[in-house]
């Protein structure tokens, strides 16, 4: 009788024979161990595996795709002990690249993606590896929910760590809001189990501190709300009658307005079949006849034309509405982004010249998207997790887009020129911070325009939970550099000693 060979065995086998000969000897000692497996220079799949933000490349010196979180503990081991810097990564999402490193260990955790539901507590809990599709797709059966990731592959642990905007949150938080618990390995490969009662401090940290800073994240807890059906609506106004509605959406359907928190929106100015326009993409958490009351204020303005009226599953209709837009546009486009929190009216004069800007785009696929905010996320008070962003009316992200072949958007000067000055139009209206799931390279402060008021506490968590500064990297949680301008004084935080689980071992 014929013995089934061992198929990670043959798996194993093939991925060591696959390295290239100058592989450096601990990398070959790694493969020998990992569940998972690695990749390097010179192999086939190397340059799929690297991939990342084209405008930040790296060459790391190898990716561990880490299957099992022995997987994580091997690959922060080997890093450490032969000077690889390391950088983690979830779903390769980071606007500035921050998850890539020349010369260093990458360690990918998108192996770990299960999705455990339990329907009675109405939790899941979640690999870092996962991506807002499979969570999504996972949780649609139970008719359960939790707030962020518009795009599917979006990985959900930097998206929680940086905060996690959704068409929910006005009714739900930001995602990083329904965390009931994280399990985080450290540098020295202990885990910490972090929730309200048990290491607070990392459970507060985690939640808006940003991926990269603290260790490597294995898994998630997450609350869940009961949502399914859900209406879905899109609005649509040529751009001169543009700055109405916004003013509309701003007095009435933001943070000082009375429009519900069942109500999820994004308003985008987009160029869509040739035509400049805002876009109104919703849902409404109730039944379709009371959302079309709540949104006839704005039915009322202008030559509206709904495009879209349909009741679906979140699911469905979380990736079905922004498919309204155009979308990046072809393979070897690149991305320029900004973003900044808008805390006061703009009026009619403010929104006139935000719109009047957008004319200017120089292809079809730039966007100015706004995120309100209002409701369940601005409720939440600005220090009960490192997430500040609390008391602003929205978030307006600029997208620029530029293609060697295009001929009036083909360099990203004229790109970044571009987004530049859409940012300069609303300036004023500004408080200085900025969304950190969208990072600038540019910032001069980027401690205060992500972390605020927050950032001492922050400090702290890092400086306790990774002393050796082991995970760091161009914008990590770090202390200001000794006379930086604009520096602001750090203070002195207490905190808890870190309890471990038992079954935690350091090296």
């Amino acid at each position: 009788m014929a013995v089934q060979a061992d198929t990670h065995a043959v798996r194993k086998a093939a991925h060591l024979q696959a390295l290239p000969r100058d592989t450096p000897a601990p990398i070959v000692a790694l493969q020998e161990r990992l569940r998972g497996f690695v990749s390097v220079p010179g192999m086939a799949d190397y340059a799929e595996a690297s991939a990342g933000n084209p405008l930040y490349p790296s060459q790391p010196a190898a990716i561990a795709f880490c299957a099992t979180e022995t997987d994580v503990a091997l690959s922060l081991a080997c890093a450490q002990e032969n000077g690889y810097p390391i950088r983690a990564r979830s779903g390769r999402h980071s606007v500035c690249g921050f998850s890539g490193t020349d010369g260093g260990l990458t360690i990918d955790v998108s192996l770990m993606n299960h999705v455990a539901v339990d329907y009675p507590a109405r939790t899941a809990t979640v690999g870092a590896g996962a991506n807002f599709g499979q969570l999504n797709a996972a949780l649609d059966i139970y008719m359960l929910h939790v707030p962020g990731g518009t795009c599917d592959d979006v990985g959900i642990a930097g998206h929680m760590q940086g905060g996690g905007y959704g068409f929910t949150t006005r009714e739900y938080g930001v995602n990083c809001d329904r965390v009931r618990e994280v399990r985080v390995m450290l540098g020295d490969g202990r885990i910490i189990r972090a929730n309200r009662e048990l290491n607070a401090q990392l459970h507060w940290a985690v939640r808006g501190g940003t991926g990269g800073n603290f260790g490597v994240l294995l898994d998630v807890t997450y609350d869940l709300a009961d949502l399914y059906d859900v209406w879905g609506f899109v609005l649509q106004w040529p751009i001169d009658e543009a700055p109405a509605v916004l003013v509309a959406l701003q007095q009435g359907f933001m943070r000082g307005g009375n429009a519900p928190a069942e109500l999820g929106y994004y308003p985008v100015l987009a160029t869509i079949h040739g035509a400049q326009v805002l876009v109104v993409l919703g849902m409404y958490h109730g039944p379709r006849e009371t959302g079309m009351q709540v949104i006839a204020p704005l039915q009322a303005i202008g030559s509206h034309k709904p495009t879209m009226d349909t009741v679906d599953t979140y699911a469905n209709l979380n990736e079905g509405l922004l498919n309204v837009l155009a979308g990046p546009g072809p393979a070897g486009t690149f991305e320029a982004k900004r973003s900044g929190y808008i805390v006061s009216p703009l009026g009619e004069d403010g929104w006139t010249a935000v719109c009047e800007y957008y004319k200017t785009t120089p292809n079809e696929f730039n966007i100015a998207f706004m995120e309100p905010y209002g409701g369940q996320v601005s409720a939440i008070a600005s220090d009960d997790c490192a997430f500040v962003h609390r008391a602003v009316d929205l978030n307006l992200f600029v997208d620029s887009f530029w293609n060697p072949s295009w001929p009036n958007c083909h360099t990203p000067e004229i790109a970044w020129n571009w987004v530049n000055g859409f940012i300069e139009t609303f300036e004023s209206y500004r408080d200085g911070s900025v969304y950190q799931n969208y990072p600038e390279m540019s910032l001069d402060d980027y401690r205060q325009a992500y972390w605020g008021e927050n950032f001492s506490k922050l400090l702290a968590v890092k400086q306790q939970a990774d002393p050796d500064g082991v995970f760091t990297y161009a914008q990590a949680v770090t202390p200001y550099p000794p006379g930086e301008a604009g520096a602001t004084p750090t203070e002195k935080v207490s905190l808890p000693e870190l309890e471990p689980e038992p079954y935690s071992r350091t090296r």
